[in-house]
């Protein structure tokens, strides 16, 4: 990483980094770079930040990320980074630790401890004022990539051993707060639902539904997929009538949303096997059944022919590390059967149609295709990506897979 002539767009760091850091801190030397290519992140700029601090005459290297807004009027709009802003610092100010205490509170070891999710070093909503946001709006986290973590690929998919591995994982960020509510649910009501309430605005429903309507204009090209058609429109129907629903209890939990390839990072050791993951853009965390994350991340993030092979065994895994999280914090599993996980997860499967679909035209996006994030204006610049093989037949094995496990409706 080397210095650039360029100023950092980010200001006064030092503050950010005061909170958690030291009070004294001072950044010695700053070198940084755009970290993500265009495509691979549309929400917010990231920056990979070498620093060289010292705090109490005591001098120290830091490898960080930082998130700021896009800066592009529309995509802020689009995104509500006001509010996804506010979300995402809430949840690694407030509720990751929370759930870190929790966990002690009921007798893990500092080795045994679940940690989900990259180290925090500090957030503020705007620059001149840290709850009123503005375009220096800013999130500070380790950088998992100098440590060793990395994405899969979002083309091809991940193979089953990293599926099964974040499925777990997945399994245990679902798990570990319904414990927490059965435990402390005041706590939960006053700490963890301020964290889960929805971004979506006018102009991100507006957008939604484009993405839909042209995820579905695709399918209707597509000769394989005509049989499949109507029962495809009654599914995304369906799903669209029950989105004010309240989610059935005691099922519900925080759920990711947005969980898919780059959103998990996997560190290996020297011979290849995976010894961690890590969760990153926690954003548009809410109040749901955790079914609607595992329906998402197998749809969009698996390669074809581990669905094929390997999704009734994906999804044991899931329900298996589920009620095992349950039994580490001694909380009574006999209201979380696997019958009625079944069902929840039918439900969620039709609910969660739209969003596997539309999906695809950003997940098989043709590298390259996508514009930068800072010339992306309008909703034509968003949704002119690149169609590609790839896209047709991610499609169509989302919907031949709904149709072979009777998960379409009609």
């Amino acid at each position: 990483m080397s210095n650039l002539s360029e100023t950092p767009p980010i200001q006064n760091l030092e503050c950010v980094l005061r909170e958690f850091l030291g009070s004294q801190l001072k950044i010695e030397s700053m070198q940084w770079k755009h970290l993500v290519d265009p495509g691979e992140n549309f929400g917010s700029l990231i920056l990979a930040l070498n620093l060289n601090v010292k705090e109490n005459g005591k001098s120290e290297n830091l490898n960080l990320i930082a998130k700021l807004p896009p800066k592009s009027e529309y995509l802020v709009d689009l995104f509500n980074s006001p509010m996804s802003f506010y979300k995402e610092i809430y949840f690694y100010k407030i509720i990751a630790p929370e759930l870190i205490k929790f966990q002690i509170e009921n007798g893990m070891k500092k080795s045994e401890l679940i940690k989900l999710v990259p180290q925090f070093f500090g957030g503020r909503l705007g620059v001149k004022d840290g709850e009123k946001f503005d375009d220096q709006a800013t999130i500070v986290l380790e950088n998992l990539k100098v440590q060793g973590y990395d994405t899969e690929d979002r083309i091809t998919g991940m193979d089953k051993e990293h599926m099964i591995f974040a499925i777990k994982q997945l399994a245990r960020l679902h798990a570990i707060p319904i414990c927490y509510k059965i435990k402390k649910p005041k706590a939960f009501k006053e700490l963890i639902m301020p964290g889960l309430a929805s971004i979506f605005n006018e102009a991100t429903i507006r957008c939604v539904e484009d993405m839909i309507n042209k995820a579905v204009n695709t399918l209707e090209t597509m000769k394989e997929a005509q049989p499949y058609m109507e029962k495809v429109t009654k599914t995304i129907e369906y799903g669209a009538s029950k989105i004010e629903e309240e989610p059935e209890e005691p099922w519900a939990t925080l759920v990711h949303s947005d969980f898919w390839v780059n959103n998990m990072l996997f560190r290996h050791d020297k011979s290849g096997k995976i010894i961690d993951m890590k969760m990153v853009d926690l954003q548009l965390t809410q109040y749901e059944n955790g079914c609607r994350d595992l329906i998402f991340l197998i749809m969009s993030s698996a390669k074809l022919k581990v669905i094929d092979e390997s999704l009734d065994e994906m999804i044991d895994s899931y329900y298996s590390s589920f009620v095992d999280c349950f039994r580490t914090f001694d909380v009574d599993v006999k209201d979380f059967s696997r019958e009625q996980f079944d069902k929840n997860l039918i439900e969620s499967a039709r609910r969660k149609l739209d969003q596997c679909l539309m999906m695809v035209q950003v997940i098989q996006a043709t590298r390259g295709s996508a514009r930068r994030v800072n010339d992306i204006k309008n909703k034509d610049n968003f949704l002119d990506m690149g169609r590609s093989k790839e896209n047709d037949e991610k499609l169509i094995h989302i919907v031949e897979t709904y149709a072979r496990k009777g998960w379409l409706v009609g």
